[in-house]
């Protein structure tokens, strides 16, 4: 037997409520008289990249990042190419930093994604820190860049580091990033 206020039947006052309301808003619509433009998807994943501090008399005159990409609500993997790569996966947020403070970085930018690619930018990771590490070609900013465009194709207008101080991952960090959409530099002291 179907009851007049089950809101799976077409009877009752909730049915006439909503048949209402759906007709007024059709109407509207229909008529012209509101035009919203495409909502956008919201953004579905984040990227950081942090930095190491850097001075004249210290051995990374160029500068040092790391990158890190969300894999969940909260969830991290991230890491850093140098001589000898390393990694770390399904960490919290807050974790990541904190390891990343540990190890000595002073700062992160982050850009959030319409994208989660995560297994991709996994995957990226897992090629390239087997590859030889080589100071102008294969080194802690190209390999970052290339885990960053594997996780969202957004990401892939991300400049490539060819020449002049654009090469430098500490210029890179400072002066590209922002212009892509890179948030402001946090802190980590």
């Amino acid at each position: 037997m179907i009851k007049p206020d089950d809101p799976g039947t077409r009877r009752g006052p909730a049915y006439g409520r909503r048949t209402a309301v759906g007709l007024a808003l059709g109407a509207v619509l229909a008529g012209g008289l509101a035009s919203a433009p495409a909502a956008e998807a919201a953004p579905t994943g984040s990227v950081c990249m942090f930095k190491f501090p850097y001075s004249i008399d210290d051995k990374a005159l160029a500068g040092h990042v790391a990158w890190a990409f969300q894999t969940a609500p909260d969830r991290w993997i991230f890491g850093s190419y140098s001589t000898k790569p390393w990694s770390k996966s399904s960490w919290t947020g807050r974790d990541m930093v904190n390891n990343f403070k540990k190890q000595g970085y002073d700062g992160y930018r982050c850009k959030k994604t319409h994208q989660r690619l995560s297994s991709t930018a996994t995957t990226t990771w897992k090629k390239l820190r087997g590859t030889e590490y080589r100071l102008w070609t294969n080194n802690c900013l190209t390999v970052s860049l290339a885990v960053f465009r594997s996780y969202s194709r957004e990401l892939r207008s991300l400049p490539t580091p060819t020449a002049g101080t654009n090469k430098l991952p500490r210029t890179y960090y400072d002066k590209t990033l922002p212009k892509y959409g890179f948030g402001v530099n946090v802190r980590l002291k």
